[in-house]
């Protein structure tokens, strides 16, 4: 009986103190939960901007994933909503609405949700690093009092780990997202032509197609100072000759070369290089060099449509400098694709 009393005590001793300890709580409080995707923001964000992504992460739908779901005419961004109507005790109905959108920093939701009055939740994408995205849920909550305040505390011993599989489910769907392609330029000129007869003091390397534009900085760089101890002028605009491209393995041969107007005499890791005139597929692109992929895939169809046979890798010609020109939409870039000659 002695045992029973003492512990009859220390459980009456727990009680009163986690009662005064929640008369302490303070008034609001902010449930917040956080996880790094290695991605760029632009990627999580559209799966919390676009609602109708919330299926592939949003824990409350895993709880039923028969629910009924009811999406506004335009379901991403600012303004856009659901509802949804679920025979599950734990969420019953609701509306969910984004009431602020900021691409690609933060959103902001408000929810209602049947037998509560409702409240907002936002998300924020922070970079950490190269690649690398902080992503953040919150939620603000008040109390109007003493029982309100133990509502909360236990509200935020449910909710964290909720947050916690959002967020590892956005990070996951993030992961496997694709880039997004660049928006396309002007393709211009597509068709027959003939790439001019070429003398240029080259630089050729295997190199990581993540990394291809130091690897141009560097082998141009190269190329100007053998050119110049040479005193070669240069005759033209640089270019590109690529004799492997292997996306799987994420690399590249390419070779950079500077047009000159006198033979020169391969030196080091540079070459002279000097090509006859040849018969291409070709087109001039206006525009930013990430959208370089849509016109090798345009000269490509162009050819197998007109029953022509590529003999080898493209050309690449910078038709001005992208050093001097402020606005990517101005790049001029000829790419060129030599064919069989009839």
């Amino acid at each position: 009986m002695k045992a029973l009393k003492i512990i009859l005590i220390i459980l009456a001793s727990i009680v009163v103190l986690a009662i005064i300890g929640i008369a302490f709580l303070p008034e609001e409080r902010t449930i917040e939960r956080s996880i790094i995707v290695k991605t760029t923001a632009d990627k999580p964000f559209k799966l919390v901007n676009d609602l109708k992504n919330w299926t592939k992460w949003s824990p409350w739908y895993k709880l039923d994933t028969t629910q009924v779901m009811t999406f506004s005419e335009n379901a991403e961004g600012e303004g856009a909503w659901y509802t949804w109507d679920s025979k599950n005790k734990d969420l019953k109905t609701g509306r969910l609405t984004i009431v602020s959108s900021a691409k690609p920093d933060s959103i902001i939701v408000h929810l209602e949700m049947e037998g509560w009055d409702g409240g907002e939740a936002g998300y924020t994408f922070e970079k950490v690093g190269e690649n690398e995205t902080k992503v953040s849920q919150r939620m603000h909550l008040k109390s109007d009092g003493y029982f309100s305040k133990a509502n909360i505390f236990i509200m935020e011993m449910v909710m964290n780990p909720i947050f916690d599989q959002g967020l590892a489910e956005i990070k996951a769907q993030a992961e496997l997202m694709p880039d997004e392609l660049a928006p396309l330029g002007k393709i211009e000129n597509l068709g027959e032509s003939e790439l001019p007869a070429m003398m240029y003091m080259a630089y050729t390397d295997t190199a990581n197609i993540a990394e291809l534009h130091d690897f141009y900085q560097m082998a141009y760089g190269e190329i100007v100072v053998q050119s110049g101890m040479q005193n070669l002028n240069q005759a033209g605009p640089n270019i590109a000759h690529y004799h492997l491209w292997d996306p799987t393995k994420g690399i590249a041969v390419v070779q950079c070369g500077m047009q000159v107007a006198e033979e020169g005499k391969s030196a080091g890791n540079v070459e002279f290089v000097k090509v006859d005139a040849q018969k291409v597929i070709a087109a001039d692109y206006i525009g930013p060099y990430e959208g370089l992929g849509e016109v090798h895939g345009a000269i490509y169809d162009y050819a197998v449509k007109n029953g022509f046979e590529i003999t080898d890798q493209p050309y690449e010609i910078y038709m001005n400098d992208p050093s001097t020109v402020e606005d990517p939409n101005m790049l001029h870039t000829r790419i060129c694709y030599p064919i069989k000659s009839e």
